[in-house]
């Protein structure tokens, strides 16, 4: 029953940021994602003494900061969110804070399943980012400025693309049962 709770909690978020992203119907999320990812980090290093009743609240914690995370990685995305980068920007004063956050919150975790998602959300992000920079570069009245930020912006986004290809690669080789020290070094 609690589980059907979060879900339906869950997917009324998802459905309402999707239709519009304010900063402060964002901003709970991020919150709640933070703050249960901050008592996972605490709980997993602490001594193993105190998992006996604790589990089943611990369990039903991590579950729903998955789903939390998941959301925010459908929200980044799905193509054209209205306000989603606005609302990321004004929460965290700017965009190198949010890559910030991401890599500090969801890549830095220790669960394998959030290191995931969290290395998803940034790639969607840098994604969406550049491809915003990019329409505002082509927009540029002037030339020379618009040249060099289209070609870092090329070069950026084929530097996300291969390594997005390498990590797939490292996964399906893993997965596979062909994971050695050279595969999982690269």
């Amino acid at each position: 029953e609690r589980c059907f709770v979060i879900d339906s909690l869950f997917g009324m978020v998802a459905m309402m940021l999707a239709q519009r992203c304010q900063a402060q119907h964002l901003s709970p999320l991020l919150t709640f994602i933070t703050y249960n990812l901050d008592l996972e980090w605490e709980a997993s290093s602490a001594d193993a003494k105190t998992e006996g009743s604790a589990s089943g609240k611990r369990s039903l914690r991590y579950l729903s900061t998955v789903k939390a995370v998941s959301i925010l990685f459908f929200l980044l995305q799905r193509p054209n969110v209205p306000g989603l980068i606005d609302s990321l920007a004004d929460i965290f004063e700017n965009g190198n804070c949010v890559a910030s956050w991401i890599l500090c919150c969801l890549v830095n975790s220790f669960d394998d399943t959030i290191r995931g998602l969290g290395i998803k959300c940034l790639t969607a992000y840098l994604r969406t980012t550049t491809s915003t920079a990019t329409s505002n570069a082509t927009n540029s009245p002037l030339p020379s400025s618009r040249d060099s930020a289209v070609a870092k912006i090329s070069k950026l986004k084929h530097n996300l693309e291969a390594i997005g290809h390498s990590a797939n690669n490292m996964l399906s080789s893993v997965l596979s049962g062909r994971a050695n020290i050279k595969v999982i070094y690269k």
